[in-house]
Order: structure tokens, then C-alpha cells, then sequence
């Protein structure tokens, strides 16, 4: 897996369910930063999705409770690629033919 999480490492940790109104109330008015954040604002917001369904709840979108930050949206800002670390000239050159996204 990409992630390197595998379903050993999570069979002691709690389910969404168990940890949904604590997450709520941890994202309540604050600002999430995350890279290529539609993907993981579109799992979360299914994962408050489906507790709504078996609690009985309300329904609550992501961006309802809070501000989100997207790096990767930054890091493209007006067609440039931004890096944590300048690269060399001769790492420029060699990445002119490479792929914007990996």
C-alpha cells in the first residue's frame, strides 16, 4: 500500500464511529491542511455521511464545520510548481520532461 497502513497496524485502533463527535468537535471553526485535500475531504465527508445514517444524526459536510487549505492547490498556483527544497540547475533541467504530478 502507498500509505503503508495495513489492517494489522488498525486492529486495536477504534472505528470512525467510536472517534466521530470527538472529530467534529476537533474541526469545529478550524482550518485543515491537506495535500490534493478533495480526496480526503470527499472520504471524510462520506465517512460523516455513513454516522449520520447509523446514529441517527445530522449530516455534516467537512467544509460546513471548518476552512480547508489545499497544498496541492498552492503548490500549482498560477501553472508554477512549488517545492519544500530549491532544486539545482541540473535537477531543473532533468525535471523539465517530467510529470507535473506524481
Amino acid at each position: 500500500a502507498v500509505h503503508g497502513i495495513t489492517l494489522a497496524k488498525l486492529a486495536d485502533k477504534p472505528r470512525f464511529e467510536a472517534i466521530a463527535e470527538a472529530f467534529i468537535a476537533f474541526i469545529d471553526g478550524a482550518e485543515l491542511v491537506a495535500h490534493n485535500a478533495p480526496f480526503d475531504i470527499a472520504f471524510l465527508d462520506e465517512e460523516l455521511r455513513l454516522y449520520a445514517l447509523r446514529s441517527g444524526g445530522e449530516r455534516i459536510k467537512i467544509r460546513s464545520r471548518c476552512r480547508v487549505l489545499d497544498t496541492l492547490a498552492l503548490a500549482e498556483k498560477d501553472g508554477a510548481l512549488y517545492l519544500a527544497e530549491p532544486l539545482t540547475p541540473t535537477e531543473i533541467v532533468r525535471n523539465k520532461r517530467a510529470s507535473r504530478r506524481w
